[in-house]
Formats: C-alpha cells, sequence, structure tokens
C-alpha cells in the first residue's frame, strides 16, 4: 500500500466547446498536391459528414482516433499564449474548416 501526496489539480480544456472539440476518426490521408510537407485528412467527427482539413502531421494515419476541432472552437495557442479562435482557412487551394490537434 502506499500514497502520494496532491499539490493541486489542474484541469485542462475546462473552457473548451464539448461540440466542437471532440474525438474523430482519420478516414483517409493524402498528400497535399501543392506542398511536400503538407497533407490532406479526412476526418469523421460524428456529425453530418466528414470534413478534409489540411494538416502538417507527418506522423497521421488512416484508422487514427484523433483529438479534433471544428471551425469555432476557442483553443489554446501555444505561439503567443492566449486563446484563439480556429476559423476556416484556405491553405494552398484547399478549404480548411477544422483541426488535427496535439499536444
Amino acid at each position: 500500500m502506499g500514497s502520494a501526496e496532491v499539490e493541486g489539480i489542474e484541469v485542462v480544456g475546462a473552457q473548451w466547446d464539448r461540440e466542437l472539440v471532440t474525438v474523430g476518426s482519420v478516414l483517409s490521408v493524402d498528400p497535399h498536391p501543392d506542398a511536400d510537407r503538407l497533407r490532406l485528412a479526412t476526418v469523421d467527427y460524428g456529425g453530418d459528414a466528414p470534413q478534409q482539413v489540411v494538416c502538417g502531421a507527418p506522423n497521421l494515419a488512416e484508422g487514427q482516433r484523433i483529438a479534433f476541432a471544428r471551425a469555432g472552437a476557442t483553443l489554446f495557442d501555444a505561439r503567443s499564449g492566449e486563446a484563439s479562435t480556429l476559423k476556416p482557412a484556405k491553405i494552398r487551394g484547399f478549404e480548411s474548416s477544422g483541426m488535427v490537434l496535439s499536444e
């Protein structure tokens, strides 16, 4: 038997909108025709229809379950240190209305 002292509990993502930040399933990953380091991922997030998003993750693969955010979600921006709202964007000619999330 053992125990550990806890100094505090930090809840990560308590402010996330659970309708916009969900777990998704990667249906396909294809190379972006105009960018070597970008990929086109089709993600089923449980909504009306799967979404295609532009992604730069080299380790993303078909069949993975991933954290996924749709446009409108407010997320922590590691670069600025502040919260920002995800907006649809056209990246190298392809519409991306969501984001595959990583730590």
